[in-house]
């Protein structure tokens, strides 16, 4: 257990560290500047490729790639960082995935009407929907064990939740979340309140969290923390790590409930891929390195 986090702990002191040091730059120290290209992402979640040619108190002056000459207050700013020019021409996608590592979720939020269906192996499916800009909900569902009871021969059990989640921007590297969870993993129920902090922006930050079973709140082990990571190399790469430690529910102890996952996300306009590895104290007895998934995220 302590190896375990050891480990996690330095890997994501070493993304958040990257995420500090992140290119972004605050708003207020541009300067006008046509050899530099910046690339601007502004609160409607729209993003600029181009440069700056004039600033005028707290107006901006934007030469767009796409667009020409936009004027915008330095409010509607989300984050600026600067692009370096290259034979290829660089362009940041908007992160919809943001909201979610691979087991839990960020403080992020969808946007309304933001949608998408995760698919393990095309066993284990969820989906996630913006009902509103701070508001979302999810679920998901074991197929395999799911199938296998309707045909009642399932002894070990199904694997499913259902959540809504509420989130709000406190401040550009601060959001907060809340959410409420009713998961069933196999043959133990969780009813479980959980409160997220992320720091950082959409493309690199870290979250903690930390939730409780209500259904067995007299006892100590029925909290959850998790601690997560994601820090975006370039346009569709993304590296990610999350550490969970699950409430007690099992004679084999603590060390059991607590999983830790890292690897990678593919991005593309539509397809987002997840290849991660899985472990704890139980798995790495069989897989050392842990139990490769490979997950698929349709946008909606």
């Amino acid at each position: 257990m302590k190896t375990i986090c050891t480990k996690v702990t330095t890997f994501v002191a070493i993304l958040f560290f990257c995420t500090a040091v992140h290119a972004q730059v605050e708003i207020s120290n541009l300067l006008p500047d046509t050899s530099q290209v910046y690339l601007v992402n502004l609160n409607d979640n729209m993003e600029l490729y181009g440069v700056i040619s004039d600033m005028k108190e707290d107006i901006i002056v934007f030469q767009s790639e796409k667009y020409g000459e936009i004027q915008f207050d330095a409010a509607e700013v989300n984050w600026v960082e600067p692009v370096l020019l290259s034979g290829t021409r660089y362009s940041k996608k908007y992160n919809k995935n943001a909201d979610h590592y691979f087991m839990l979720p960020s403080a992020f939020q969808l946007k309304k009407r933001d949608g998408y269906i995760r698919s393990t192996y095309l066993l284990y499916n969820s989906f996630s929907y913006g009902l509103t800009d701070n508001v979302s909900v999810s679920g998901g569902v074991d197929l395999l064990h799911l199938m296998t009871s309707v045909a009642g021969k399932n002894d070990f059990g199904n694997l499913y939740y259902v959540s809504v989640k509420g989130s709000m921007k406190i401040s550009d590297q601060l959001r907060l979340g809340i959410g409420a969870y009713k998961m069933r993993i196999y043959k133990f129920d969780y009813t479980m309140p959980m409160a997220s902090m992320t720091l950082g922006n959409r493309n690199s930050h870290v979250t903690l969290s930390y939730g409780q079973n209500i259904q067995n709140m007299t006892t100590t082990n029925s909290n959850m923390y998790m601690v997560g990571a994601q820090k975006r190399i370039n346009d569709q790469l993304y590296i990610i790590g999350e550490y969970v430690q699950f409430p007690t529910v099992m004679d084999e102890g603590a060390s059991s409930q607590a999983v830790f996952s890292y690897g990678i996300r593919y991005s593309t306009s539509k397809v987002d891929f997840d290849l991660s590895l899985y472990n704890n104290k139980s798995i790495k007895n069989y897989f050392p390195f842990g139990i490769p998934l490979f997950s698929c995220t349709f946008q909606l």
